[in-house]
């Protein structure tokens, strides 16, 4: 599975990185955050060259060698990225709720 990462807090930092590298399923291709140099250092933690780090998630959905992407940004955000990037046709992984009420 070839990954996008969207929102690279210290969670993706700490944790999600380090247990996707420690997988022989997943790669990650590419990162993105509003901060480009949140973005570059989730990308350099993850191997990947910092070309693939973007401040604006939708050139990684643009992107043809991501198939899934793990969504870590704020809730506030949640809902509109997962719904761009189904729509580019991605599959989507959100540990915490993607709305922001259960209405």
């Amino acid at each position: 599975m070839r990954f996008g990462l969207i929102g690279c807090g210290w969670i993706v930092e700490r944790d999600h990185i380090p247990a996707m590298l420690a997988s022989d399923q997943v790669e990650i291709v590419a990162t993105a955050d509003v901060s480009a140099d949140r973005a570059r250092l989730a990308a350099r933690i993850a191997g990947i060259p910092e070309s693939a780090a973007y401040s604006d998630y939708r050139a990684l959905l643009e992107r043809d060698d991501v198939d899934i992407v793990s969504v870590a940004s704020p809730p506030g955000t949640r809902p509109q990225i997962i719904t761009d990037a189904a729509a580019a046709g991605k599959h989507v992984v959100c540990e915490k709720p993607f709305a922001l009420s259960l209405a």
